[in-house]
This record gives structure tokens, sequence and C-alpha cells, in this order.
């Protein structure tokens, strides 16, 4: 919607009463217009986001946004890196941002205010608690596949490793995983139940948990296919809809990191509130219609491909608020 303000002022003139006018009304006009500025595909929380290198980053659909409040580098692209989104927003500076390196619907905007939170609802939900006396083991592998089974009230305190020819298939759920992550160098990772046809037809969640600063991370390396999806209802706490992996805030952890050759299809939220997450190298995330990313930092780099889209992410249970922004139109 748009507001209007009319301001007027009787002014006493001088020189313009040799006219015959002894008093004069100024008036003036402006229009400003409430816009919406677009839901966030990034957003980092505290930290900045960085795009540098040969790094592609496309969203056509998609805000990049940061809450850093560095006054230069809030947003910071530099090098070869190309950017084609709908727009950008900074509480502090944005560097690089009107450069001829980003093509955008609308035009950046810096120094604005903060971006709200999509999972900001699960700060305040507290995982399950951890019993080390019923911890779960990582499964052996059946023919070359290890098959995942889901729980909401055991941890696995074991993390997953992978190399060339491994297979990892979870089965439709939620996994707990206490001081404990996911490092793949290679292999596979699935959910074919998920899947019908092409469809998504149920999904996964990752969470990561355990005491603090030592958390366990994500590192997916070399040529790593992962084809997962978040669900869409929430087993533990309906914050949990459409979040495909959440490391719960622990003031440090392992680091997170997608970078080497990995080939990537996931669909859904990542959220990793105390850590930032790096991106580099030849990494390539094809098109899925809700690929979210809110952390506390972002950093793309290297010779990566990115594509990011949030068309379908209402649909499964991310909880966007309305983001808008004035914009003086006259």
């Amino acid at each position: 919607y748009a507001v209007e303000a009319i301001v007027t002022r009787a002014q006493t003139v001088t020189f313009a009463r040799l006219f015959g006018l002894s008093n004069l009304t100024v008036r003036n006009r402006a229009v400003a217009l409430m816009i919406s500025t677009g839901q966030p595909c990034i957003l980092t929380l505290s930290q900045n986001l960085t795009a540098g290198g040969n790094d592609t980053v496309t969203g056509p659909n998609c805000l990049l946004a940061s809450n850093s409040t560095d006054s230069t580098n809030s947003i910071d692209i530099y090098g070869s890196a190309n950017l084609s989104v709908y727009t950008l927003r900074s509480v502090g500076g944005c560097n690089g941002c009107g450069s001829n390196k980003v093509a955008a619907t609308r035009p950046y905007t810096a120094f604005s205010a903060p971006m709200s939170n999509p999972f900001a609802g699960l700060d305040a939900w507290t995982p399950p608690a951890y019993n080390a006396a019923q911890c779960l083991s990582i499964p052996a592998a059946v023919g070359g596949v290890i098959t995942m089974v889901p729980s909401t009230t055991q941890y696995y305190c074991s993390g997953i490793s992978t190399t060339n020819h491994d297979v990892v298939n979870f089965q439709p759920g939620t996994y707990l995983f206490y001081n404990a992550g996911i490092t793949a160098h290679g292999g596979t990772f699935e959910c074919t139940a998920c899947f019908s046809g092409n469809t998504a037809i149920d999904g996964v969640n990752i969470i990561l948990n355990g005491a603090q600063g030592s958390t366990g991370g994500i590192d997916i390396d070399a040529q790593t296919t992962v084809t997962l999806t978040a669900k869409t209802t929430g087993t533990l706490t309906n914050a949990l809809q459409g979040v495909l992996f959440y490391r719960v805030a622990d003031a440090g952890g392992s680091a997170i990191k997608i970078n080497g050759g990995a080939n990537t299809w996931w669909q859904g939220g990542m959220y990793f509130p105390d850590a930032s997450i790096k991106i580099n190298g030849n990494s390539s995330n094809s098109p899925a219609t809700c690929t979210v990313i809110v952390a506390e930092g972002v950093d793309l780099t290297g010779n990566s491909n990115n594509y990011f889209d949030n068309s379908g992410c209402v649909a499964m249970g991310i909880d966007y608020q309305l983001n808008r922004s004035v914009l003086l139109v006259e």
C-alpha cells in the first residue's frame, strides 16, 4: 500500500510584495510505497555473506540477505563472482552489489532493517535428552548399502563417513546425531523411499546436537552425490517442517563445508545458527523448488555453480515472515 504526505506552510514574503502578494502558501507532496523485499534463500545471522572466485549464484526468486552489521562488507562480492538474483539486502554495507557482476530484478538495499529468520522457531525448541546408554550405531552395509533407521528418541553417537562407492540410504524420518556428523569424500547419500519417481512423497530431518564445542559438522567433498528432501511434517516440533539439516546452537563445533566436486540435490532448509557454511570448489546444486540456507555466515567461493529457489518453501512448511521495506516513489 501507499502513503501520501502533503505539507503546507504559509510563508511571509518580502520581494513579492512589489507584485501585490502579501503571503504565499508553500506546498510539498511525497508518496511512499510499502513493498515486499522478497524472502531469503540465503540469510546470514551475524557474520558476512561473501561470494568470490569464479562463483556463480542463480536465484531469480531469491533474496540474498545479511544481518551482519559490518559497515563495509556485510555482503561482499569480489573476484569474478556472478550473481543473478531477485535482490540483495544487508544491515551493513554491500560491497560490490552495484557492479556489473550482479544482475538483480530490484536494486540492492544496504543499511536496512534486519531480515526475519524463517527458522527462528527452532531457537526455542529443546531437542530430546541424550542418553549415552541408548546410543545407536551406524548400521553395517548390506550389498554395499548402509540403510539408516530414523529415531526421535535415540541418538547416533558415531558419524557417517563415506568414500567413492559407499551408498547411504536414509529411510524417511528424523535422525539425531550427538557429537557426530557427516563426512563424505565420495559416495552417495539418498532417500529412495522419499520419492515416487521424481516426486517427493516424504523426507528426512537430520539434527546435529552435542556437548558445547563438540557438535558434529557436515563435510561434503569430492564427487559425492546427494539426493535428499526435507520432511514437510514436524515429528518432534512443527518448527522442523521443511528443515533438512539443523545444528543445535552450542557456541562451537565442527565446520560446515560443501566443497570439491560435490553434486548435490537437496530440497528444504539448512539451519546452522552458530556456524558459517562454506561452499567452494566445483559444487553444483541443481534446481529444486526450495533451497534455503540460514547460518551465522555464508562463504561462496571457488568455482561453485549454485542454483537457489524458494518458490516451494511455503508448501514445505517453512515459516516465512512478511518482509517489507519503504520505497519513496514521489
